[in-house]
């Protein structure tokens, strides 16, 4: 039989559980807030580059009204510049939505540097002619975390 003294120091069993089921709570808070954080941040930057896409998109569209360049009135299409050259793109298909990369080829799929490219990550860039004069920018990706985003500016040009 073994004699037990009062003074021994030491933790016991429970204890010890108890404490690394709180430091277990604290470490996984931590890392959903620092999951959710990043993602927030990605998708920030994406609403972002896509803004200044649309806004890119904005002001060509200016110059070639500035320019008396023909604006196109095709269902959906963008622009892009060629040196010097705006050229008006036809996108395939009659409207954007629902959106699709398939719906959008050739130079209306831009990367974050605005060249045109077929492969992901891109954003489709369409441009609709509303009323004479009066425009939507639309720029579709897919966003961080799944799902398709969408930044849409209009613009008028008289």
């Amino acid at each position: 039989m073994r004699i037990v003294k009062l003074d021994e120091t030491g933790d016991t069993i429970v204890e010890v559980i108890i404490a690394m089921g709180i430091l277990t709570f604290i470490i996984i808070g931590a890392y959903v807030t620092t999951n959710i954080s990043t993602t927030q941040q990605d998708r920030s930057g994406q609403r972002d580059q896509a803004l200044q896409l649309a806004q890119s998109q904005i002001e060509l569209l200016k110059a070639m009204s500035l320019q008396g360049t023909v604006i196109p009135n095709w269902p959906s299409w963008c622009i892009y510049a060629n040196g010097a050259s705006l050229i008006a793109s036809k996108n395939p298909v009659a409207s954007p939505t629902p959106y699709s990369p398939s719906n959008f080829t050739g130079n209306c799929n831009v990367n974050t540097a605005d060249l045109a490219t077929p492969t992901q990550p891109f954003f489709s860039v369409s441009i609709q002619q509303i009323l004479a004069g009066n425009f939507t920018i639309q720029v579709n990706w897919y966003g961080t975390g799944g799902g398709i985003d969408n930044v849409t500016l209009g613009y008028r040009t008289n």
